[in-house]
């Protein structure tokens, strides 16, 4: 059987990857491979949520042989404990293995997993794993954390990126206005970017694609989609004429409107939440900017 290809679809959680990568599953012979890098419900090997390269994570063997078992499908996905809410035997991690495991008709997998995205770069480099990366302006990003409730210790992710060699930044303190969720959100954001600039610096062959232009321009999204992976493009998902009034708490709401997906942090971040995360993230942001755009 001829090898399958393998594209990784990755970026900051809560950022744009699942709209990205249903657009590259578009062709047939595609089918996506949803956070196997999930440290609750993905593969066994995942010890840590956001596995690392190097001492603190997985070896460049370890690596390469997991990248192997995500080409042809030889991945085991974790029982999730009861208090992930996750279901042990339908989530979607687990639906996607085992299409990508049993399936012969697949011939290019879409690995799409915010949780590989401290690998772009490495994986990139390697030559035969295209890396697309999904921007998101970070004040969506951080809204769409509060909304969900989400949060992560960013402090040990911290420690183990130090570990690992890493010049990581100490995770500012919280104010007392600024929620865990956001605080989270602004922090992550910001650490997962530092990388990215420096990657975009050291011109790393990631394709990074701006989610806003996915709704805004959508059709040179899908260009450069095409460019750097050699797959047809899905037409973009319709979206909603209006606003919603209220966003239900789930990760993939539908028939969402584009103002609810950009701007609708307005509404749901507070002053304080907002200046927070603009001086954690806006001139980080406005860097990688200037470098995709130069």
């Amino acid at each position: 059987m001829q090898e399958r290809r393998v594209v990784l679809v990755t970026g900051m959680p809560r950022s744009g990857t699942t709209a990205i990568g249903k657009r590259l599953t578009f062709e047939p012979g595609t089918a996506e491979l949803y956070e196997p890098m999930n440290r609750q419900v993905g593969d066994i090997r995942i010890r840590h949520q956001f596995e690392l390269i190097g001492p603190t994570g997985f070896s460049e063997v370890q690596a390469r042989a997991f990248v192997g078992a995500v080409r042809r499908g030889l991945l085991w996905g974790r029982w999730p404990g009861a208090e992930t809410g996750r279901s042990p035997l339908f989530n979607r991690t687990r639906h996607t293995m085992a299409k990508v495991a049993l399936d012969p008709r697949v011939r290019t997998v879409v690995w799409k997993d915010p949780f590989a995205v401290f690998w772009a770069d490495w994986l990139a480099r390697q030559g035969d794993v295209p890396v697309v990366f999904t921007l998101r302006a970070p004040l969506a990003t951080a809204a769409s954390f509060v909304r969900m409730g989400w949060s992560f210790d960013c402090a040990a992710l911290v420690a183990r990126l130090r570990a690992n060699g890493d010049a990581a930044e100490p995770v500012p303190p919280r104010p007392a206005d600024v929620s865990a969720s956001c605080h989270s959100a602004a922090v992550l954001w910001r650490i997962i970017h530092l990388r990215l600039r420096d990657w975009l610096a050291e011109n790393s062959p990631i394709c990074v694609i701006e989610i806003e232009d996915n709704l805004t321009r959508p059709d040179a999204v899908a260009a450069h989609l095409a460019a750097a992976t050699g797959l047809r493009i899905a037409p973009p998902a319709p979206l909603a004429a209006t606003s919603e009034a209220r966003l239900p708490n789930r990760a993939h709401p539908g028939k969402r409107s584009s103002d609810s997906i950009t701007s609708y942090w307005q509404s749901v971040l507070t002053p304080g939440e907002i200046a927070f995360c603009n001086a954690e993230t806006a001139a980080l942001h406005a860097e990688i900017r200037a470098l995709l755009h130069t």
